[in-house]
């Protein structure tokens, strides 16, 4: 029998997702891109609005139906387990920190607060609640997908084309997710969908030749934004896929030579994170220096821990 596409996949989705998972791909899509072009208005602050909304929202959904099947379905695991214990941990350590107010909610939810750790972790219990099924993760993988191009778009004309005439958007280094930094995560978490998509689905060949592209310039930024952390974490985990081909290529008989294009880009792609982790800033400077790019925010490193 001929394996279903990634196209067909998401046409029975579509008839079978429901509501609660077609918001999960929406928030999926928004989330990256959302912000509100109003003076005063903090970039980071409307998106983490937004996630709040839509952990509300998808929170009644869930009680809604509870109510209505009187049966309740969670997925407890040790992942799971373990994730609802991180906010009690930034909980602790906020209130030992030299300034407790700070550490809990920052400006106005930072990054590296309590509650945005909360929050995200609330986001994903939700999701891990409305979307149980695995035809649905294919609406929250196109959500990010669609955001991706959009962000690969928009961080094209800022680069190339003189940027984008909105004041928020002055500079190469200005983008939709919001931190320089942040932009390397988001291209790390594209580029980590894209392997592990291209390793796991059947596509046609238009949505194929979407899901290498989004890979390869996702590459690409990463090679400009030159973030050591996201490296790393893009060399174990194509680093794991190539080794799923190459297991999947002896499971079929064959010798480890035959892992397909797949594999080959897996490979690859490890490849070039080793070289950006230990030879790389020559090939980054550069890039940057060609893209007119000045980035002075802050990275940890183990020199400055230490």
């Amino acid at each position: 029998m001929e394996e279903p596409t990634f196209s067909e996949e998401l046409t029975s989705k579509k008839r079978s997702a429901g509501f609660p998972a077609l918001l999960v791909a929406g928030l999926a899509f928004l989330i990256p891109i959302f912000f509100l072009p109003i003076d005063g208005a903090v970039f980071q602050f409307s998106k983490v609005m937004l996630a709040l909304l839509g952990v509300a929202v998808l929170f009644i959904l869930f009680a809604l139906n509870t109510f209505k099947t009187r049966a309740l379905s969670v997925p407890v695991s040790f992942t799971l387990l373990t994730l609802l214990a991180l906010p009690f941990a930034f909980l602790a350590s906020a209130f030992f920190s030299a300034h407790p107010q700070a550490s809990l909610f920052g400006y106005q939810i930072d990054g590296d607060t309590f509650a945005f750790i909360a929050l995200c972790v609330s986001l994903t219990v939700v999701v891990l609640l409305s979307v149980q099924h695995v035809k649905q993760v294919f609406a929250a993988l196109l959500g990010i997908l669609a955001a991706g191009v959009v962000v690969i778009l928009f961080q094209a004309v800022q680069f190339f084309f003189g940027g984008v005439p909105v004041a928020y958007f002055d500079s190469p280094i200005a983008n939709l997710i919001g931190g320089w930094n942040g932009l390397a995560v988001f291209f790390g978490l594209l580029a980590s969908l894209a392997l592990v998509s291209l390793e796991s689905l059947s596509f046609t060949k238009v949505s194929g030749f979407v899901v290498n592209a989004v890979l390869a310039v996702s590459i690409f930024m990463l090679a400009v934004i030159n973030f050591n952390v996201v490296w790393s974490l893009i060399a174990l985990i194509s680093f794991a896929v190539f080794v799923h081909a190459l297991t999947r290529s002896f499971g079929r008989g064959g010798h480890g030579a035959d892992i397909g294009m797949k594999g080959a880009a897996a490979g690859l792609v490890v490849i070039i994170s080793l070289f950006f982790l230990f030879a790389g800033n020559g090939v980054a400077l550069s890039l940057q220096n060609a893209l007119n790019i000045q980035s002075l925010e802050v990275r940890p490193s183990v020199e400055g821990t230490v």
